[in-house]
């Protein structure tokens, strides 16, 4: 590489190294915590999507359908499985047990719970309700 070479590739480049460090400051960070409760509503969103083909809750979360142009994962923010249930109720409860991976705790250990309700009042199932992603969350 002859001189005149090394000094336009300097020319470009220190520009580019000296507003790096600027422009990274600008991108938002998404904490880990942060990232759970997406993760619970894309994961609650599958499984809306099992339930409405198969009528039924899945078995398990490995049983969920893939959203195409989504990350489909189902851990929390800190890489965890997220834990699923479904009571006799038909109640859905998706829960992380925070930075720590232990039950309870406060701040980034405290536990993170989303549940969501299957049926209406009368017992049916609300499942098919165009809306039923949207009320299903139980707050």
């Amino acid at each position: 590489m002859n001189a005149r070479s090394r000094m336009v590739r300097f020319c470009v480049l220190l520009p580019v190294l000296a507003l790096t460090p600027g422009c990274a400051s600008l991108v938002d960070r998404i904490l880990l915590g942060d990232m759970t409760p997406t993760s619970m509503g894309e994961t609650f969103a599958r499984i809306h999507m099992y339930m409405k083909e198969h009528g039924e809750t899945p078995p398990n979360l490995a049983a969920l359908p893939t959203r195409k142009g989504y990350m489909n994962s189902t851990t929390d923010g800190w890489g965890r499985e997220l834990q699923y249930t479904v009571d006799q109720e038909g109640v859905i409860t998706l829960t992380s047990l925070g930075a720590d991976g232990k039950p309870g705790g406060g701040g980034l250990n405290k536990d993170i719970v989303q549940r969501y309700r299957t049926r209406n009042a009368d017992g049916s199932s609300c499942i098919n309700d165009e809306y039923w992603i949207v009320h299903a969350e139980i707050k």
